[in-house]
This record gives structure tokens, sequence and C-alpha cells, in this order.
């Protein structure tokens, strides 16, 4: 299958908020575990769907959640733009995942956080990697 019928999308946001379970929702089945504790429970990224739909190859993945007690925001972005830089050719999508209700400061500035430490090294590795493909 070729990246043009390629789709992948990460899932970004704090822990706790339901990245997992809104993956386990678009999936229409439970994909990634899952937990009503305030402990984060996803520890490190992972493709948790990659199947075949409608002639597409899509693949969701699952992040670590950010401001978890557990772990810095820098370990955790760093975990996930070390699985992205091997997926960048296929990433077509970030989804900030917000519980609906609970949008405080730290929500606000989850953007800049993932654009400074996530965004900026990504794009370093697509302009290099697509700038050495076609040479």
């Amino acid at each position: 299958m070729d990246a043009d019928n390629a789709y992948c999308a990460v899932f970004i946001g704090k822990f706790g908020v339901g990245k997992s379970r809104t993956i386990n929702s678009i999936a229409g089945r439970k994909v990634c575990v899952t937990s009503n504790s305030a402990k984060g429970v996803t520890q490190s990224p992972s493709i948790a769907f990659d199947e075949m739909l409608l002639n597409h190859r899509v693949q969701l993945i699952d992040a670590p959640g950010l401001f978890d007690p557990a772990k810095s925001n820098e370990e955790t972005l760093m975990q996930l733009t070390q699985m992205l830089q091997q997926k960048i050719d296929g990433l077509d999508a970030v989804f900030h995942v917000i519980r609906m209700g609970r949008l405080d400061e730290s929500e606000i500035m989850m953007p800049l956080i993932i654009l400074e430490g996530l965004a900026c090294a990504l794009w370093r590795e697509l302009v290099w990697r697509k700038g050495t493909k076609s040479s």
C-alpha cells in the first residue's frame, strides 16, 4: 500500500482526558487499555489501531498524556518525537483531545507546548527526509 492510500493520526492531550477512549470509539472496539484512575495508563506511544478501511491503511497512535505527575512533559514529548520520526511520511493529523468542561490554563497552553516540544523536531525531520528522498 503506497503512502497516498495511508492515513496516520496521533492523539495528544493531558493525562486522563480520554485519548485512549477516543481511539476505542473510532475503532469501534477496545484497542487501547483504559482506566478510571487518576494515573495515566498509556506510558509510551504506540500504534493502537492499524487496519484497512475503505481501501486505505489507517493508523491511530495513542500517546502518553502530558502534565502527568509521574513523567515530565519533555520526556513524554521526546518519546513521541522518536516514534513519530519513524512514521513521519505517513503522519497526517495531530488531534488534541480535551475533556469537555475541563478547559483550563494548561489546555490553553497545550498547542504551544506541542509545537515547541514536538513539531519543531518533526519539521526538521520532515524537511531532511523529504529533501533527501528526491535526490
